[in-house]
């Protein structure tokens, strides 16, 4: 990037709202913009950050510190940013303190694991919860961002299989937070094309019976 530039960047961190971005030099040859994660000192370590701006530099640029490595591998859109920002307001948080909730903690390694799925579980779902199943559905269809909320993973893996088969040619990510859930959820996706991808991770207990589920959806 051209010399000079300095990077508004959010820390990830559950910091009070009073706190909202801290300034660092941009590395010659390091380019950044909006959304991009970096890692930056912070004190006494160095944690990850996300970039809300960059811009001229001002004040005393020569007291700042240096922006110390570009996550290449991820990068939050404008539509994403903006959807952290708004929460943050509508909540009376500070935008790190969302972000730190959003973004799990990068693992070192992320392996491919061998899963056999040719012989998949039937899902079988009771009258009763089709109805159900069909307005979260069309909610997903409707908006762009949603909450859906399912009972059980036999009902949330129904309601993957079926968006799927409604979208085929949509690229679907289902994020859940520990392994269990994954390998819980995996016989259910027999659909082609399923890879389950995790990191390192602590023993985790079963989960709860009962969860929500934020989708995002694009049209």
């Amino acid at each position: 990037m051209p010399e000079g530039l300095v990077a508004e960047v959010y820390p990830v961190l559950r910091l009070p709202r009073r706190f909202f971005v801290f300034d660092y030099t941009i590395p010659q040859e390091m380019n950044l913009q909006r959304g991009q994660m970096v890692r930056i000192p912070f004190r006494d370590k160095t944690i990850l950050g996300v970039v809300r701006s960059v811009g001229s530099k001002r004040g005393n640029p020569e007291r700042l510190k240096s922006v110390l490595e570009r996550v290449k591998e991820w990068i939050f859109d404008d539509v994403e940013m903006d959807f952290f920002e708004w929460l943050a307001l509508e909540t009376a948080q500070s935008v790190s303190a969302i972000l730190h909730v959003a973004i799990p903690p990068l693992p070192k390694r992320i392996p491919s694991l061998s899963t056999n799925i040719s012989e998949g579980k039937s899902l079988r779902v009771r009258a009763s919860e089709s109805e159900e199943i069909s307005r979260a559905l069309e909610k997903m269809r409707t908006y762009r961002e949603c909450f859906i909320h399912a009972k059980d993973r036999v009902q949330m893996a129904a309601m993957v299989v079926a968006y799927a088969y409604m979208h085929p040619h949509d690229q679907l990510a289902i994020f859940v937070p520990n392994v269990w859930d994954a390998t819980c959820l995996l016989p259910y996706l027999t659909f082609a094309g399923v890879t389950l991808l995790t990191g390192e991770e602590s023993p985790s207990p079963p989960a709860r019976s009962r969860s929500g589920n934020r989708c995002r959806t694009s049209r």
